[in-house]
């Protein structure tokens, strides 16, 4: 099923912006990865053109990613992984951790070991990823880290039980403090994901039952700190309340390095490791053939 076109149009904006990002990419690599990361670009250009995405069925007022749809349609992340010779793990993912983003699967070894057979990192197959109809999981300014949310609400609350993997999760979270339309009510538990440790404080914003933890923000002795930069707690939730727009303004008056100063992983920020600079392996020679064996059977289907 094919999105509306506003939405496919977003879409098709946010991969053209990863792709290109990607291709202008000077990350070393031995001419077998560098042949594989081609060709999986070449086809993520090819699945941004079809403009097939995933629709949002469960979310309405909140962009959430998904790997697999209920009508079958993959994700970019999941068509190249499927095409790579993952059909596995596409399934698996989509079974188990369906509405996850790309950083919250870098404990899925299968995953982390694809990418970087791929000559792919993280960080880029986050960047890929968009949210249907939210964050992105790619940051150029410390900004970023907070203003890409957008949301109706949010809560700050404490890890009972830091969540493992599922769908729905199994973290468990007390909700502390709880601001907005939907907020969940102070004082109840919630099914949560949540990577952070037990007696944690975290902010979370809703989706649907659960809470999902803002990964880029952390919670240290009643300030925010986010790639380098802190702020007021209370700022931090006004902050994440407002549109993107409003929330840089907020943040640039706290401090301008919000909105000026790059986002880089030296600073403390929320770039995604990288991990593609290893020799090709036989992984990538696995990649390739079905790769070169997928090109072969669409090329037939056409003739």
């Amino acid at each position: 099923m094919v999105v509306e076109r506003s939405e496919a149009k977003r879409i098709w904006n946010h991969l053209w912006e990863a792709e290109r990002a990607a291709r202008r990419s000077a990350t070393a690599l031995d001419p077998l990865k560098r042949r594989v990361r081609g060709l999986l670009l070449d086809e993520l250009a090819r699945y941004r053109r079809a403009g097939r995405f995933p629709r949002n069925y469960e979310f309405r007022t909140h962009r959430v990613p998904y790997f697999v749809d209920p009508h079958g349609t993959r994700c970019a992340v999941a068509h190249l992984l499927d095409i790579g010779g993952k059909p596995a793990l596409v399934e698996k993912i989509a079974r188990t951790r369906n509405n996850a983003r790309v950083h919250e699967l870098a404990d899925e070894p299968e995953l982390v070991r694809f990418l970087a057979a791929a000559g792919l990192t993280l960080e880029e197959a986050a960047r890929i990823q968009p949210g249907y109809s939210c964050s992105h999981d790619w940051h150029s300014t410390p900004s970023d880290c907070m203003c890409t949310y957008d949301q109706v609400n949010v809560a700050v609350g404490v890890v009972l039980k830091t969540a493992t993997r599922g769908n729905p999760p199994d973290g468990l979270v007390q909700v502390e403090r709880a601001f907005g339309i939907t907020a969940p009510t102070v004082g109840e538990e919630w099914a949560a994901y949540t990577t952070s440790t037990p007696g944690a404080r975290a902010f979370y914003t809703r989706a649907g039952d659960y809470l999902r933890e803002v990964p880029t923000i952390q919670l240290v002795s009643g300030n925010a700190q986010c790639a380098g930069l802190a702020v007021a707690e209370d700022v931090a939730i006004d902050a994440l309340l407002a549109s993107p727009e409003e929330c840089r303004s907020l943040l640039e008056r706290e401090d301008p390095q919000w909105t000026d100063l790059p986002c880089s992983e030296e600073a403390g920020g929320c770039q995604l490791a990288g991990m593609s600079g290893a020799a090709a392996t036989p992984a990538t020679i696995a990649i390739l053939v079905a790769l070169l064996a997928y090109r072969r059977a669409r090329k037939g289907r056409t003739q």
